[in-house]
């Protein structure tokens, strides 16, 4: 190749520069604005879940007259235990010899996404989420772990249920 040949690409490819530049600017400015808008979104909607759960007495009509795909009563194939789905509000009862532990908190309700929040009942679990996808089959509704940090509602709710 002649130097002149070299010269013309190199001019041709420093023409290019500032354009390929702007647009991996403008590509990473996109990439980082929809990470950043998914996770306010998601802060947005547990911050309301998490003013529900607070404001409980005086919004428990209200939650319990939102329908969920979810309602009535379910029992677990596992142990037993008894879920009571009324609103966006759950009742797990948990059967035991010597007493019987009752578990309350809310819930959200998206497409075939739930999320449980716990606001009674084991201390290490309160407040805390459980992430799940729920699928029916027949009469029968199964829930798919997708994030959960409560071990003792992750072992039960990842099992069968039943509907009453």
């Amino acid at each position: 190749m002649t130097k002149s040949t070299r010269n013309k690409k190199r001019k041709k490819w420093a023409n290019y520069k500032p354009l390929i530049i702007i647009s991996i600017v403008l590509i990473a400015i996109v990439a980082v604005s929809v990470v950043i808008g998914y996770f306010l979104t998601t802060e947005e909607s547990l911050e309301d879940l998490k003013s529900i759960e607070q404001n409980e007495p005086k919004d428990t009509k209200a939650l319990e007259s939102v329908k969920t795909l979810l309602e009535g009563t379910w029992v677990s194939n596992y142990d037993g235990a008894i879920l009571s789905i009324n609103g966006l509000t759950y009742n797990l009862d948990l059967p035991s010899v010597d007493a019987s532990v009752s578990i309350k908190g809310t819930l959200a309700v998206e497409q075939n996404l739930v999320t449980f929040i716990n606001s009674n009942g084991d201390e290490v679990c309160r407040n805390m989420e459980g992430h799940y996808q729920f699928t029916f089959n027949e009469d029968e509704v199964s829930f798919k772990l997708i994030k959960d940090t409560c071990d003792s509602r992750k072992e039960r709710m990842t099992m069968s249920w039943f509907k009453l």
